[in-house]
């Protein structure tokens, strides 16, 4: 979101901007941020930082309906894996200011609706979250594809390893640079 605005703000002073990126995300987010809530921003950054799995995550979902923020916090610092929380230095009081910085950055997209357009877009795309799409094939195709009304030229996706929440974490960010440093390239960087 924040990067397609400053490259219509940089176009529209005359910068060329050939090459803007999107990570996993279609252009049209607003539906989604106003399913989140912030107990759901807790799991969600609960597994994003390998503090649980996203299926536990899920259940916990389900469980908490109806818990406080400090009910919730309760269980997550409870549920989630011990050794982690002291590798992150994670306090409930620490684990409340990220939970509570990633509410509110979504909470900018709630009533954002994206217009205008860009000259281009590269989509780096991989399994979405469960509750969004059942393949990463229909990820792509009814949700992704969606930057071919956005974006002046064809949009290029790109597929890489890992999940939502991953695919930037240890075990994909070495291929992820690769076919990162690859769209530059095509575009000319």
């Amino acid at each position: 979101m924040l990067a397609f605005e400053v490259g219509k703000v940089l176009e529209s002073n005359g910068d060329k901007v050939s090459f803007l990126g999107s990570f996993n995300l279609p252009p049209h987010i607003k539906s989604r941020m106003h399913q989140l809530d912030w107990k759901e921003r807790l799991l969600h950054l609960s597994y994003f930082l390998d503090l649980m799995t996203e299926a536990h995550a899920r259940k916990l979902a389900a469980e908490l309906q109806g818990a406080s923020r400090e009910q919730a916090m309760a269980k997550v610092m409870e549920d989630a894996d011990q050794n982690r929380l002291f590798e992150l230095a994670l306090s409930p009081e620490a684990l409340n200011k990220w939970a509570t910085l990633a509410f509110a950055l979504q909470s900018m997209a709630i009533d954002y609706d994206r217009s205008g357009s860009s000259t281009s877009m590269d989509v780096f795309y991989c399994i979405s979250l469960a509750v969004v799409a059942s393949s990463k094939k229909q990820w792509r195709n009814e949700h992704l594809r969606k930057w071919v009304d956005i974006a002046r030229s064809e949009p290029r996706f790109h597929e890489v390893g890992g999940a939502h929440y991953t695919m930037l974490g240890p075990e994909h960010v070495f291929n992820f640079q690769k076919t990162l440093r690859a769209a530059l390239d095509a575009r000319g960087h």
